[in-house]
C-alpha cells in the first residue's frame, strides 16, 4: 500500500492522474465496442455491455470497500469505468442511428432520457453519507442496469445495420 498523502495538492494531482485512465478506457472502449458492434450486431453486444458493466461495478465496489488509496487500483477502476461508459454510449448511438426510420427523434429522446436519469442518480448519490449507503446505492444501480440490459435483450428485436444505411 502507498503511504497516506496529506498534502491536498498532491492528493489532487494523483486523483487527476488516475482519472486520465477514465479517458484511456473511453477511447479504447469506443474503438473496441464499435468494432465488436459492427462484427456481432446489437443483440450480442447487449451481453458484452452487460459483462462490461458488471466488471465496472465490481471494480467500483471493491475500490470503495478497500477504503485506502492505491494508485494502481484507482487507475484500474477508472479504466474499467471508462470502457463501460464508452460501451453504453457506442451501443446507444448505434441503436438511435440504425434501429429507427428517422434519426432525429431517437437521438432527441436519448439525450432527454439520459439527462433526466443522470440528474436522478446524481441527486440520489449526493444523499449517501457512509460506505454502507454507497454500497446500497451501487447495488441498486447495478441491479437497475442489469435489468435494463436484460430487458433490452429479451424485449427488442434488434437488427444489425446494413452498409450505407445512414439516412
Amino acid at each position: 500500500m502507498e503511504k497516506t498523502i496529506k498534502d491536498p495538492e498532491e492528493q489532487e494531482k494523483r486523483a487527476l492522474l488516475a482519472m486520465c485512465w477514465l479517458g484511456v478506457g473511453e477511447i479504447l472502449g469506443t474503438l473496441m465496442n464499435g468494432q465488436l458492434e459492427d462484427r456481432f450486431g446489437p443483440r450480442k453486444m447487449v451481453l458484452v455491455n452487460l459483462l462490461e458493466m458488471l466488471l465496472a461495478f465490481a471494480s467500483l465496489i471493491l475500490f470503495t470497500l478497500v477504503g485506502e488509496w492505491n494508485m494502481w487500483f484507482a487507475c484500474t477502476f477508472c479504466f474499467f469505468w471508462g470502457v463501460q461508459d464508452a460501451a453504453v454510449n457506442t451501443f446507444m448511438y448505434c441503436i438511435c442511428a440504425f434501429q429507427f426510420d428517422s434519426i432525429v427523434y431517437p437521438f432527441n429522446l436519448f439525450y432527454c432520457v439520459q439527462s433526466f436519469f443522470a440528474f436522478i442518480f446524481i441527486s440520489l448519490a449526493s444523499l449517501t453519507t457512509s460506505i454502507f449507503d454507497d454500497m446500497i446505492f451501487f447495488g441498486v444501480t447495478c441491479v437497475f442496469g442489469t435489468f435494463a440490459w436484460l430487458f433490452f435483450y429479451f424485449t427488442f428485436d434488434l437488427r444489425a445495420k446494413k452498409t450505407g444505411e445512414i439516412k
